[in-house]
């Protein structure tokens, strides 16, 4: 953890091989991705406590009610209820990497099987889409849905509409990927 004020750091022990990080008001969630599980520290305290989730956490995203986690080991993705801290697990693509979530939907990109499995939060029912190959981030906005795709060197627009999907040319890798109110960033 940086202070932005100040500069000073404080290290929180967390699981091993942190992947990614996702923050809220009152907490910080890492999925630590030889570990097989998610921490989360509370911010007032650091204090941390430890959540079991599939294989190989390696996305992560924090909505409302529930945290999202991208497990590309085992193929799925764990909802974390944040009141209770319960579990379920929700089969995804081969290889889910990227997770992005919204009010309606979780959007996971299956970087094993070029494609993006679409969770309908309500009823954990799915879509999945065909975008580029070896898909990684995924970013939403209010009209679509921005996939990075690594091996295609592009990225992959899915309108939220009904679905279509179209590709933009991007730099060579393009893993990371994110979205304001005028820009993709990848």
């Amino acid at each position: 953890m940086l202070n932005k004020s100040n500069l000073i750091t404080t290290t929180v022990t967390v699981g091993t091989a942190p992947q990614c990080v996702a923050t809220e008001e009152n907490y910080v969630w890492v999925a630590n991705s030889s570990s097989a599980n998610v921490t989360r520290i509370k911010k007032s305290d650091l204090t941390t406590t430890t959540i079991a989730v599939g294989t190989n956490p390696e996305g992560i995203a924090v909505d409302a009610n529930y945290v999202w986690v991208a497990n590309n080991g085992s193929d799925n993705v764990t909802r974390i209820k944040k009141s209770d801290l319960t579990t379920t697990t929700i089969a995804a693509g081969s290889g889910p990497f990227g997770v992005a979530v919204e009010e309606t939907y979780c959007w996971v990109a299956n970087n094993g099987s070029n494609n993006v499995t679409r969770i309908l939060k309500s009823d954990l029912s799915k879509t999945t889409i065909a975008v580029g190959t070896n898909p990684f981030g995924v970013a939403v906005d209010e009209t679509c849905v921005w996939v990075a795709n690594v091996s295609s060197n592009n990225v992959t627009r899915i309108l939220k509409s009904d679905l279509t999907t179209s590709a933009i040319a991007a730099g060579t890798y393009p893993v990371g990927i994110s979205v304001d109110a005028t820009y993709i960033w990848v």
